[in-house]
């Protein structure tokens, strides 16, 4: 039987829905989007991967990825062993009731960033300091702005540091770990925060952690980096004591002024 051209082209037509809806062949689970604002997001993911392995564990569809996925958060809440285990402290911005931000403080005998992400010597700084004064920062997340209904970001995250300093500080924190992403590093340069990143590192983190696309992200790197808070502290203070920028009211109450200072340091994407 001969095909006439109307037959040929719904064919192709039907070819070309069913790579519409399945691109690839290859398994796994695919993501379809992500939250700019979530976790996920801050670890990596991206629409379009495909999650092959969780744990080691092969995903060969979205029905694999649910159940692996419920092994690790089984109350549906991205929560991992030093949550479970305790040892952390959490932090939250919030306005009118709606949280812009968090932070979380882990406080261990080997912090993350040396015992499971990279390998490398212990900084001086960070030799000094006992260890059962030390602490790792993370999930550091601040929403985005796209409606001027919040304070600008780097303002919340600004002030989420000051919180985990004043913790610190009251808590016997003198210093400690965290890793970070290149993108988030250039903002904490540009507001002049006083990080050190450790030199002469090597990534250890394994291929089969929940973490490993965020590890592996070529055009945004993972940073470790070390923290000493009587340093960060100081110099928070001397931010806030700047009379160009904020409005003291109460002891622990500013007002983000309105000037055109503010404005130009809004401009250069510093606030």
């Amino acid at each position: 039987m001969k095909l006439g051209w109307r037959l040929w082209l719904l064919i192709i037509a039907l070819l070309l829905s069913i790579l519409a809806i399945r691109p690839t062949f290859e398994t796994g689970a695919l993501i379809k989007s992500v939250d700019r604002d979530s976790q996920a997001f801050e670890q990596g993911l991206k629409s379009g991967e495909v999650i092959k392995f969780i744990n080691n564990v092969e995903v060969k569809d979205t029905q694999d990825y649910a159940r692996e996925i419920q092994k690790i958060f089984p109350t549906q809440q991205e929560k991992d062993d030093y949550d479970l285990s305790g040892k952390c402290s959490y932090f939250i911005a919030k306005v009118d009731n709606k949280i812009v931000g968090t932070v979380r403080l882990i406080k261990d005998q080997f912090l993350p960033t040396e015992k499971e992400c990279f390998s490398f010597k212990e900084p001086l700084d960070i030799k000094n300091i006992p260890r059962e004064d030390r602490a790792e920062i993370g999930r550091l997340i601040v929403a985005r702005n796209d409606n001027n209904k919040f304070l600008p970001r780097n303002i919340v995250m600004l002030f989420l540091i000051k919180c985990l300093t004043d913790f610190g500080l009251n808590n016997r924190i003198d210093g400690g770990y965290a890793f970070i992403k290149q993108k988030l590093d250039s903002k904490l340069k540009k507001l002049k925060i006083p990080i050190h990143e450790i030199e002469n590192y090597r990534q250890i983190y394994q291929q089969e952690g929940i973490l490993y696309n965020y590890f592996c992200q070529e055009n945004d790197r993972v940073i470790p980096i070390y923290f000493l808070t009587k340093e960060i502290g100081k110099y928070i203070d001397e931010v806030l004591d700047n009379s160009h920028m904020f409005k003291k009211i109460e002891d622990k109450k500013y007002i983000l002024r309105g000037s055109l200072y503010n404005v130009f340091l809004k401009m250069l994407g510093i606030i």
